[in-house]
């Protein structure tokens, strides 16, 4: 059932889903899905929404061009002040400064830096993910 909880949070992340949405998808309590959920991966289904959404965002804030408020759109979130709120609270820093921040490590040495940084954001994005797949299979 936590795979399904996890399926359906990475199949859904880029609507505005609630963790209710995903208690009802599989059939069980919000409570009890926050217990199971909780137990299970040590952090809570909301928590892995929003570290997945801003992860996905993180993605695009670096590999696109798109305004940050169609990024937020696009992660999930229907209010952008509610997107750069929660990306600051995850990453210490407002979306458009880290647009900002990527862009000069870019500049400064294309070759070497967004390539490393590029790798660990993949990289932290796949580590995420399938710790959290482990600890519900």
């Amino acid at each position: 059932m936590l795979r399904t909880t996890v399926q359906f949070i990475q199949g859904n992340y880029c609507n505005p889903i609630k963790v209710t949405d995903v208690a009802d998808y599989v059939c069980i309590n919000r409570s009890y899905l926050y217990t199971l959920f909780r137990n299970s991966t040590g952090m809570s289904p909301q928590q892995f929404l929003t570290t997945f959404r801003i992860t996905k965002a993180t993605e695009l804030l670096q590999l696109t061009d798109l305004p940050i408020e169609s990024i937020a759109l696009s992660c999930g979130y229907t209010d952008p002040l509610v997107f750069a709120k929660a990306f600051k609270q995850m990453k210490n820093m407002s979306p458009s400064i880290y647009r900002k921040e990527m862009q000069k490590g870019e500049i400064r040495n294309i070759s070497n830096r967004s390539k490393i940084l590029s790798d660990r954001i993949r990289k932290s994005t796949v580590n995420i993910l399938t710790d959290l797949y482990n600890k519900v299979s």
